[in-house]
């Protein structure tokens, strides 16, 4: 910006001195002129008051003048202050995206509350896009997309916060959830029970693993009412 600030300056001064040039040509040429013939004093004072050139205006700065001027605006105190109102421009869009993030947040718990489980993916997903880094947001949205039914998405999410905090026993819950879903109520019990390894004392848990471990004896009992015999040994096994 500031070299084509100054290369447009200097295309006018140099046609200023083009024209300052021309004039004194033209000066040249008059005097050449008077030498040849005399004129009358009152033709002389009429040229002597005509300027060379009345068509150029004076310029304000040299290309020099202005390339200082801008930057003098730009590290105003020469020591790097553009670089430091960058850091400044940047840090100032990293809260506003850790704002949006939280308000959308709230958004999701909200619409979760009040069993909006579509609404509350949506937003969750809003918050993720701004702050992709924070585990507690998979984990709204995992809870999220399984009260959607959407439990393929859910566990994906779970495994995406376990991953992220591999010591925070709720992401162990979420992927618990979405496997009991899915009807992989063996999976679902080793998730609760890590999860458990963590938070002896997590009632949701506990509550979840207790939903498992229901599912695998409703499924167990739905073979039996079905084959008229029960689940397969290696099977049952499996669903423990």
């Amino acid at each position: 910006m500031c070299g084509f600030a100054a290369s447009g300056v200097g295309d006018r001064e140099g046609g200023s001195a083009g024209a300052r040039g021309g004039g004194g040509g033209a000066a040249a040429d008059l005097g050449a002129g008077s030498s040849a013939r005399r004129t009358s004093p009152a033709a002389s004072a009429r040229a002597a008051a005509t300027p060379a050139n009345p068509r150029t205006p004076p310029l304000a700065a040299s290309p020099d003048d202005l390339d200082d001027d801008l930057d003098d605006d730009s590290d105003s105190d020469g020591d790097g202050s553009t670089s430091s109102s960058s850091s400044d421009d940047e840090e100032t869009k990293n809260a506003k995206f850790a704002k949006m993030a939280v308000e959308a947040k709230e958004k999701g718990n909200a619409a979760f509350a009040s069993g909006d489980y579509a609404k509350a993916a949506k937003q969750f997903t809003m918050a993720i896009r701004f702050d992709k880094t924070n585990h507690v947001l998979f984990s709204n949205r995992s809870a999220a997309y399984s009260g959607c039914g959407k439990y393929e998405e859910a566990l994906a999410d779970a495994n995406r916060c376990v991953k992220m905090a591999p010591k925070w026993g709720k992401g162990y819950g979420r992927k618990g959830a979405a496997l009991t879903g899915l009807g992989q109520g063996g999976e679902a019990v080793k998730a609760y029970l890590a999860g458990l390894a963590i938070e002896p004392d997590g009632e949701a848990l506990r509550a979840g693993l207790a939903d498992a471990k229901a599912a695998i004896r409703s499924a167990q009992d739905r073979y039996k009412e079905m084959w008229g015999k029960d689940v397969p040994q290696q099977t049952a096994t499996e669903a423990a």
